[in-house]
């Protein structure tokens, strides 16, 4: 799969995965969490979630994308 991908700012194909990608915590969300369910939703709030997409990173410019 690496091979085939190529780096959106200069084109290299010398691509490395740079981890899972996760999003970010929201703190919106998580409030509105917590206040339907309790400390629960405060919780699952600031794991984060985990998405199929990964991080990768071209080993040439630097750049770091996601796939």
């Amino acid at each position: 799969m690496q091979a085939k991908m190529k780096c959106p700012r200069c084109g290299s194909k010398n691509i490395q995965p740079a981890g899972k990608h996760t999003e970010k915590f929201s703190g919106g969300k998580a409030a509105v969490g917590a206040a339907i369910t309790g400390g629960v939703g405060l919780a699952a709030g600031l794991l984060g979630k985990n998405t199929k997409q990964a991080d990768f990173v071209c080993m040439d410019c630097g750049k770091q994308f996601k796939k």
